[in-house]
């Protein structure tokens, strides 16, 4: 057989009863013993799929025993019996890092395309985007981390003006001002001048990012 007739058998094979059979006596002598352990491992297999934010783990799990199953039926290949998952959790990991290479080149590859098919985002785009993402993470971050130079009074104050919600929000909040001997504009003010504090506070601290960038 040649490399090339090889190579489309390998992509076109099918597990088939013979094939899994086999499967399963290299798993285990027994018969039921063997189902068992194969539905623990496939278990485990979609475990790990839908760890790495796989939409499709059930199939990529029925992936790895083809490719297995493949492997013992064409070319003898020996399970170890005593502990078979590390070699399935490595196939597994084979055919994740291939899907990460697919989507690297289907984003990179967008500028190769004829102006017909190109979709209407480009990759700079994809890059424009994360990198804002990134950035509102960062401004995320320094708020939190400004949030904690507050005194507990300040975020008490805070937390209970954000808090009013709905048809009660004006109620909830004149609530809070007569609690904090204050009028409703002075509790305003109050509250903008915290928010002021905080955001002055995470401006410094992502200025300070960008710069060490």
């Amino acid at each position: 057989m040649s490399y090339e007739a090889k190579k489309i058998y390998k992509k076109d094979w099918v597990l088939n009863a013979a094939a899994f059979e086999k499967l399963l006596l290299s798993l285990d002598g027994n018969s039921e013993n063997a189902s068992l352990i194969y539905e623990d491992i496939r278990k485990r297999l979609i475990r790990q799929f839908r760890a790495s934010q796989s939409q499709i783990a059930e199939e990529q799990a029925d992936e790895v025993f083809n490719r297995i199953a493949r492997k013992i039926h064409e070319e003898d290949f020996v399970l170890d019996k005593s502990n078979p998952y590390p070699y399935f959790h490595q196939t597994a990991r084979y055919i994740l890092l291939e899907q990460q290479r697919r989507a690297r080149r289907k984003i990179f590859g967008l500028e190769d395309l004829p102006l017909s098919d190109e979709p209407f985002y480009n990759p700079e785009e994809i890059l424009a985007r994360f990198s804002e993402r990134l950035r509102n993470e960062a401004g995320l971050n320094s708020l939190r981390e400004c949030r904690e130079s507050l005194s507990k009074k300040e975020i008490n104050l805070l937390d209970r003006y954000d808090a009013a919600t709905g048809k009660e929000k004006r109620k909830q909040r004149e609530k809070l001002a007569k609690e904090t001997d204050k009028t409703i504009n002075a509790l305003k003010i109050s509250i903008n001048r915290i928010r002021k504090k905080l955001i002055d506070c995470a401006k410094k601290k992502l200025k300070n990012i960008e710069a060490f960038d």
